[in-house]
């Protein structure tokens, strides 16, 4: 497991993202489209606009809140993790 946000290769990041699971962690990958993060927050496309985390998923609320907060800041684009495309 890698603590906190780690930088693989210059395109691809681990980012912490808790809340969901006390390890929790997604991925950031630069495209020709931009920021892409495929998220490990266990949300669903609903989740992100307005901003909705369901409590009966997560391990911490207010840490899940927050980190789905920082991948909207950081990514130009969220790939849910519990989402058909």
């Amino acid at each position: 497991m890698i603590e906190g946000d780690k930088e693989l290769l210059p395109n691809l990041k681990i980012l912490k993202t808790t809340g969901h699971s006390p390890g929790g962690q997604s991925v950031l990958v630069t495209t020709a489209r931009g920021k892409e993060a495929i998220e490990g927050l266990c949300c669903i496309k609903e989740n992100f606009e307005p901003r909705i985390i369901s409590p009966a998923y997560h391990t911490n609320l207010l840490e899940a809140y927050d980190s789905l907060a920082r991948l909207k800041e950081i990514a130009d684009h969220i790939i849910p993790g519990h989402e058909t495309l």
